[in-house]
């Protein structure tokens, strides 16, 4: 889906299994995904990082534990995607 943001920018949303069947047609497949700004307060655009260094921390630690499981990752307002080659032998490759 096409939209423009809160700043008027073009942007686009995809569904996660959209995105992997897209990278399974190249050979890729998802080890891995993580949910991304989860912990910051969605009503601000753009909010600051905490100045307090103890908060900053407890800040990023929630970010990265809530990132990683469902169903918060899938609160994300971006997510990042790890994927891999799958690697497919013929008669002719090597063995490794």
């Amino acid at each position: 889906m096409r939209y423009l943001n809160e700043i008027g920018a073009p942007a686009r949303a995809d569904h996660l299994d959209a995105l992997t069947g897209a990278a399974a047609e190249h050979g890729l497949v998802l080890e891995q995904w993580y949910g991304v700004r989860i912990a910051v307060d969605p009503e601000e655009l753009d909010p600051p990082p905490p100045s307090d260094p103890r908060e900053l921390a407890a800040l990023l630690d929630a970010e990265e534990r809530l990132g990683a499981i469902d169903p918060f990752r899938q609160l994300g307002q971006l997510a990042h995607l790890i994927l891999r080659k799958t690697q497919t032998a013929t008669a002719g490759d090597p063995v490794q």
